[in-house]
């Protein structure tokens, strides 16, 4: 959170929220701020507003809806994220998504992706089986190829360090971006 310089007041959007984990944590950590969490699949939204009533919180709005055509406001988000799910994505619709969220962020906004590289030799631990992507679309989410859809889309790119040290960091890359007025 830190990494994307999320801060009381914000509007936020977790762009493949899933379960709703890093939504979550960002309304518990900055109850101040609009969170919005996105996901394509109703029935992984279904467990996050579970999850999210359980903690007892509100104010996390979940929209069902593809990354690549959100229908939602243009300019509306302050700081948008998004962790682990650009490598599910197939190419055409990563620079799609990277345009909708250029759409959605507003000039001098904050664009944070975490996620995972192309397989290869070098990284055992991690199958495509394991992360069920095609392997089209898992090979084509690279630094520089998201670098790039995020630049054409109208964000200057800063950083493409993991914000965080984890487990798969030899494979983990982040795009840390500002959208261009």
């Amino acid at each position: 959170m830190e990494a994307a310089g999320i801060s009381d007041g914000m509007r936020v959007l977790d762009v493949g929220c899933g379960t709703g984990l890093t939504a979550l944590l960002i309304k518990q950590r900055y109850p101040g701020c609009t969170v919005t969490g996105l996901d394509v699949d109703p029935k992984i939204l279904k467990i996050a507003r579970r999850r999210i009533a359980r903690a007892g919180v509100g104010g996390v709005n979940l929209v069902c809806a593809p990354a690549e055509n959100t229908g939602l406001d243009a300019a509306s988000f302050d700081v948008v994220l998004s962790t682990l799910v650009f490598h599910h994505l197939p190419p055409q619709i990563k620079e799609d998504a990277a345009r909708e969220i250029a759409r959605l962020t507003r000039a001098g906004g904050t664009f944070l992706l975490v996620d995972l590289g192309p397989l290869t030799k070098r990284a055992p631990i991690v199958s495509e089986t394991e992360v069920r992507s095609p392997r089209r679309a898992y090979r084509s989410n690279t630094a520089e190829g998201l670098r790039r859809a995020f630049t054409v889309a109208g964000f200057q790119v800063s950083d493409e360090r993991p914000p965080y040290n984890v487990l798969y960091r030899p494979w983990l890359f982040a795009l840390r971006a500002t959208k261009l007025g």
